[in-house]
């Protein structure tokens, strides 16, 4: 018998409405504008969403002692509810046990007094739990700004296994909780160590210290090696104009399975054919794309590309001279520098000139090729962990949602 066999076997259950197990008081007479950096501590229905989870144990927003007369105090152990929102991702009614001593709470959030027999952690669990997320939404009015209709939701029948049951079933959630928190804590710093791991050996890889020794190592080998030389980046590199397009024609025409990738600022892309791109301006060859506006970047791309007229690509004008990889590993090594040299404005923009007259340190195409070789593997490392992160977390947290799900299902006689 595991765990939960043992927590719910032989338990009787009492199903109540919620209005029968708790009293409610609406929050009122507080804005984002009362704001204070000190004074009575307050919490505003956004922050519901936005700032605190399942506990309430820190308070972000303090008020001016005026508002006292004119808001709802709040007290240890009672549960608050967001009770309106603009969006459909927030989840209206999403419950927090508040565990300081007092707070004022403002309008459009109200807060539940509960009876001596109902336990606080447990009633906040079944009120974000799924079963009751269905009959929640079935109180819900409005389209542009949706409201909890509260009259609705107090009629909603609850399970009310005895006290006892109810804090062993909090107990056991709190454990998965932290331990789904503990995962993703631990999954985030393996990434930033990786980070940092692979920040350090690019650093480490294209200084000029490194590049000499490696170039007098080669020099010394049958196969030779070459000296370390200095070039401007228009010398040794091909400059490719992009095409006129928007954001939102792009956003148009984009087809997944299209052939041309279409590059603008940020992480915006899309796929367009030959036809809609033209095929004079399509490049098709390993290139740096320089992101010269807002967001300062360099991406690298192999396939067949363009992009917006704002931004330029490298290509190399002698692949027997330069890697294009290895130029883009340099670029990105150096992105501070290009940040800095930013001409500031609605948005910050570097021109033509700062990257056609960057200087290179380029040492002979055989050590280029060893160097991206390894700093390819360390960013594939860090790509796989920044992928994988998000799936196992969600994988942690659909094993959490199962177990709550388990722990709050009872069944009506």
């Amino acid at each position: 018998m595991n765990k939960i066999d043992e927590i719910l076997q032989n338990v009787e259950v009492e199903w109540r409405k919620l209005g029968e197990v708790c009293e409610i008081k609406r929050g009122k007479g507080l804005r984002k504008s009362d704001k204070k950096d000190s004074g009575v501590p307050a919490i505003l229905y956004g922050e519901l969403y936005t700032v605190y989870g399942d506990y309430i144990n820190s308070i972000e927003t303090y008020v001016d002692a005026k508002k006292v007369k004119s808001s709802v105090k709040i007290i240890k152990n009672n549960i608050l509810l967001p009770i309106s929102s603009t969006t459909k991702e927030a989840k209206i009614g999403k419950a927090s046990v508040f565990k300081m001593d007092s707070a004022l709470l403002g309008g459009d959030a109200v807060s539940l007094i509960l009876n001596d027999d109902i336990s606080p952690d447990y009633l906040m669990y079944y009120l974000n739990s799924n079963s009751f997320e269905n009959k929640k939404m079935q109180c819900v009015y409005g389209t542009t700004i949706m409201h909890l209709n509260m009259g609705d939701l107090l009629k909603i029948k609850i399970p009310i296994p005895p006290l006892e049951i109810q804090e062993k079933i909090a107990k056991t959630l709190d454990k998965f909780t932290n331990y789904a928190t503990e995962l993703q804590t631990e999954l985030q710093t393996e990434l930033q160590l990786r980070t940092k791991q692979y920040e350090f050996y690019r650093d480490l890889l294209l200084s000029k210290e490194f590049l000499e020794k490696m170039c007098y190592k080669f020099s010394q080998e049958a196969a030779g090696g070459g000296r370390l030389q200095t070039k401007m980046l228009g010398e040794i590199c091909e400059r490719y104009k992009g095409i006129k397009i928007t954001a939102g024609q792009m956003e148009k025409l984009h087809n997944e399975n299209s052939e041309v990738m279409v590059f603008a600022g940020g992480n915006t892309m899309a796929r367009l054919s030959t036809a809609e791109v033209g095929l004079e301006n399509i490049i098709d060859k390993p290139s740096v794309i320089v992101k010269s506006r807002g967001n300062i970047d360099f991406e690298f791309y192999s396939g067949k590309f363009t992009h917006k007229n704002e931004m330029w690509s490298y290509g190399s004008k002698n692949d027997n001279i330069l890697n294009i990889k290895f130029l883009y590993y340099y670029l990105k090594n150096n992105i501070d520098y290009f940040k800095n040299k930013a001409i500031t404005g609605k948005l910050p923009q570097i021109s033509i000139e700062t990257t056609q007259n960057f200087k290179i340190l380029l040492p002979p195409l055989k050590i280029q090729e060893k160097i991206v070789k390894i700093l390819d593997k360390f960013s594939q490392i860090s790509s796989n962990l920044e992928k994988g992160l998000p799936k196992e977390i969600n994988l942690r947290q659909k094993q959490y949602e199962y177990y709550r799900n388990l722990l709050l299902n009872f069944k009506k006689d």
